[in-house]
């Protein structure tokens, strides 16, 4: 990202999701691969902070794990919480996650085996959407 970053002049960042994804995705490539992702990515994109959505689409199928490792809260703050407000951070926390990665409540939906509608009211009970 450096090496780009400043080739392009830019200021681009991965979200800890995306580097996650690029750790566990099987390279069948060398790299060079790496390299020519990192490249076109740091000149296609705009913004400054990169997540999963970013990534090309031929990637989303050759992981070496499922979704779950993406997914899964990183860490829980029990701390003086009820065991509902620990359950709803982290239902939020993988709500948040799954939106990001998959970029729809649709999808989301479709990746969770609920309803849509169930998702669209958690995720609008969140302030997600």
């Amino acid at each position: 990202m450096d090496k780009y970053n400043t080739k392009y002049k830019k200021k681009l960042t991965l979200t800890h999701e995306v580097k996650n994804y690029l750790q566990n995705y099987k390279w069948p490539g060398n790299v060079r691969e790496v390299e020519n992702l990192i490249q076109g990515l740091v000149v296609t994109q705009e913004k400054e902070l990169l997540g999963i959505s970013d990534l090309p689409n031929y990637l989303m199928g050759n992981q070496d794990t499922n979704l779950d490792k993406v997914l899964m809260p990183t860490s829980v703050n029990v701390g003086e919480q009820t065991l509902n407000e620990i359950m709803a951070d982290v239902e939020k926390d993988l709500l948040k996650r799954a939106l990001d990665i998959h970029g729809s409540v649709p999808s989301v939906a479709k990746v969770f085996h609920m309803d849509r509608s169930t998702i669209f009211r958690k995720m609008k009970r969140y302030n997600l959407i």
